[in-house]
């Protein structure tokens, strides 16, 4: 017969198993926090060295130990944002796991303050782009982030603002919910009262204007719309009054004209008038903006003023848009987006010289160190040694004695190498389309 169990013995030996298993786990973290803070400390004396790239490895182990510490995760990042990765690949992988998952970490790990969730929508925002998914994506992500803020903060107004200029770029596309529309119109309103100087939002407040017309055309409601426009030329007209200084305003302003413009020409004669009304249009956008502070310029406006000046304006235009592409690139010398936009300006005017040694100038930017921009820079060297190609196969082209156009064919495929050895799976028809040029 089996004896019977003393209940006590277990008890008291439950009890000290208990004790011994705390007693191990306590040990074995206190051990792991004092390693963590011996790689900080290996990590701060590399920071001191300048030796960011060991730096950075030395807190990245000390935050895989101990996910918790905002202190560890910001070290982390200043030494991040002084490294330069060496490869493209490595660089994708430094900034967008790396640099991105800290932010959102640090975030998620203080969600009462508005500035570390600021610091990664403003970041995020540049890699997501302006698609309709994006703006969607973005939208769902500043809302998550400011649930635990003070929504009368006036940081808290500006993240949220994000979400309501959002919103507004999926009104553009597509319908929206009346009730998320309306919520919309308040945050970018609150946005602006908490900072008149907050330009961007009080451009979405008349785009959510025009979105609001669209809408009610899409539903024939001819009526309500032809009064809802004259509210928006209302407020468009008070928007260049108080925010004229920045040069996407007036490229906005140029884009309804021209929307407007096209929906209303029906004949031929219809189509000649607006695009005459469209040029003159062109010529006093790019008035308006040829003096605007370079650091104004986005990529989105350089493009944009680009493709005004391409569509609407003759040699006079081209030459006002060069004499502003100029002024950027004096005030921006290493900018990659300035320097192409200048490049092509060159080209479209045949400056086929200033063209070749502008986007030269791109090829040989520095590397930078970790940040969006520099994640691009590759791309836009890639794209200048392309343009450079097609420069100078427009010079085989014209040129007439056979020494010349041999000399510029020699060159051109010699650069077509160079374009070889940067190109990707995702540049390779643009490589094939250059071949296909040279061979011809």
């Amino acid at each position: 017969m089996a004896s019977r169990v003393n209940t006590k013995f277990v008890v008291l030996l439950a009890g000290a198993l208990l004790v011994l298993f705390v007693g191990v786990a306590g040990l074995a973290v206190l051990a792991q926090m004092r390693s963590g803070d011996r790689l900080v400390a290996k990590g701060d004396q590399a920071m001191a060295e300048g030796d960011y790239v060991q730096a950075a490895k030395m807190y990245s182990r000390a935050v895989n130990k101990d996910q918790s510490r905002s202190d560890w995760l910001r070290k982390w990042e200043e030494a991040l944002l002084n490294t330069t990765p060496a490869t493209t690949a490595g660089y994708q992988k430094a900034y967008r796991e790396y640099y991105l998952g800290l932010l959102n970490r640090i975030a998620v790990l203080n969600p009462s303050d508005p500035d570390p969730q600021l610091a990664l929508i403003r970041e995020v925002q540049k890699s997501l782009g302006s698609s309709l998914g994006a703006s969607q994506q973005l939208s769902t992500m500043v809302q998550e982030r400011a649930q635990q803020l003070d929504p009368d903060d006036p940081k808290t107004k500006e993240l949220l603002a994000f979400e309501g200029r959002a919103i507004v770029e999926e009104m553009l596309r597509i319908d929206v919910e009346r009730d998320r529309a309306e919520q919309a119109l308040e945050l970018l309103q609150a946005a602006v009262e908490a900072n008149p100087d907050d330009w961007e939002s009080a451009l979405a407040i008349v785009k959510h204007q025009y979105a609001r017309v669209e809408r009610l055309r899409r539903d024939v409601r001819t009526i309500e719309a032809e009064k809802e426009l004259q509210v928006f030329d209302e407020q468009l007209a008070e928007l260049v009054e108080e925010y004229g200084q920045y040069p996407e305003v007036h490229t906005f302003v140029f884009r309804i004209e021209a929307m407007e413009s096209q929906r209303t020409a029906v004949t031929i004669e219809d189509k000649r008038i607006a695009r005459e009304r469209l040029s003159e249009a062109a010529k006093r956008t790019v008035v308006a903006i040829s003096d605007a502070d370079p650091s104004l310029f986005t990529p989105s406006v350089l493009g944009q003023s680009a493709q005004i000046v391409g569509r609407y304006l003759d040699d006079e235009g081209q030459e006002q848009l060069v004499a502003l592409l100029e002024r950027i690139v004096e005030a921006r010398p290493e900018d990659a987006d300035a320097l192409m936009h200048l490049g092509q300006a060159y080209a479209a005017r045949q400056d086929f010289a200033d063209g070749y040694d502008t986007f030269q100038r791109v090829v040989e930017l520095p590397d930078r160190t970790l940040s969006w921009e520099g994640l691009l820079l590759p791309d836009y060297r890639r794209g200048a040694v392309q343009a450079q190609v097609d420069l100078l196969l427009a010079q085989h082209e014209e040129a007439e004695d056979k020494s010349e156009k041999d000399e510029f064919l020699a060159k051109a495929k010699e650069h077509r190498d160079r374009l070889a050895a940067m190109s990707d799976v995702n540049s390779e028809l643009d490589l094939k389309l250059r071949d296909a040029q040279i061979a011809l």
